[in-house]
């Protein structure tokens, strides 16, 4: 990648997930923030903006759903590409009714939610 990181904001309370995805993210020159749960996602994105944000649907405090609806309250943050990743296989369409870019079903491969994150954050 050329020119400043891109930032993205990982949202999910499954901490093994989050340092695998992190891992593999930072190794190819993401900048990479976390949060465990739907509340401190939302004021993460507030306040540092991300690129892209990677969000799971189950989680404590506010679910996946309940952040993407949050989002669009805000002309600056519904701007953000969000991929829902999780293991709720039978929301895919109501995610994307609700204006996700994309939906992957754990367990992930990298390889193609890379090309996804790539593809999003293209200009």
């Amino acid at each position: 990648m050329t020119g400043s990181k891109k930032k993205i904001l990982i949202i999910d309370d499954e901490k093994t997930f989050v340092k695998l995805i992190r891992t593999h993210l930072t190794s190819v020159g993401f900048d990479v923030i976390t949060a465990n749960n739907g509340q401190e996602g939302l004021g993460l994105a507030q306040s540092q903006k991300p690129d892209l944000i990677l969000l799971d649907v189950m989680m404590p405090k506010m679910d996946g759903y309940t952040m993407v609806l949050e989002f669009h309250k805000s002309e600056e943050l519904k701007k953000i590409p969000i991929i829902v990743v999780t293991a709720k296989e039978n929301m895919k369409d109501m995610f994307g009714m609700i204006g996700t870019n994309d939906y992957f079903v754990k367990p992930v491969n990298f390889d193609d939610l890379l090309a996804r994150v790539n593809e999003r954050l293209s200009p």
